[in-house]
């Protein structure tokens, strides 16, 4: 029996590994985008969280306004104290008094629901507002600068913080 003009049925060796590798850039770019993805839900996540503490500070220092001035300084927001309230006290707590439980709590508020969560609540420069920073990572509350942001809203991906200004 003699062969002739055998025609060759299936693929070679040399199509499936071009398929594989073509296979394969296509799921890397795929685990990319999700890897991204990932990356921001988490970011925005946590700016989400940022605006809602910076909203109750907010919010903590209008019912106190008359003292404003305890809240201010970035002293005031390095090591505070334990959690504490005005219910664990005999007498009541008073308005200088609420400061210390405001300040407590708000810090709590930002370790626990931001990976390394800071506040600071300063004279806003050149205004009469007072600017109300909440940061989170490695940015530090005092370096939270809004010029990084740009006209669309994006940031830097090195800083992680939202400053609310607002005028007691």
């Amino acid at each position: 029996m003699e062969l002739k003009n055998v025609s060759q049925w299936g693929v070679s060796l040399i199509e499936v590994l071009v398929a594989m590798l073509i296979l394969g850039i296509g799921v890397m770019g795929y685990a990319a985008v999700q890897l991204n993805a990932v990356k921001l839900t988490e970011e925005t996540y946590s700016r989400s969280q940022a605006m809602a503490i910076a909203q109750d500070a907010i919010e903590r220092l209008r019912s106190n306004v008359a003292q404003i001035d305890g809240y201010l300084g970035s002293d005031k927001w390095q090591n505070v104290a334990a959690w504490t309230s005005c219910a664990d006290r005999a007498s009541p707590c008073g308005e200088a008094g609420m400061v210390n439980v405001d300040i407590t709590q708000i810090n709590h508020m930002a370790t626990t629901m931001l990976p390394n969560g800071k506040v600071l609540i300063e004279n806003c420069p050149n205004s009469t507002a007072v600017c109300v920073v909440v940061a989170w990572g490695e940015t530090a509350a005092a370096d939270c600068d809004q010029s990084q942001y740009t006209n669309s809203g994006s940031t830097d991906e090195d800083a992680h913080c939202v400053e609310v200004e607002f005028i007691p």
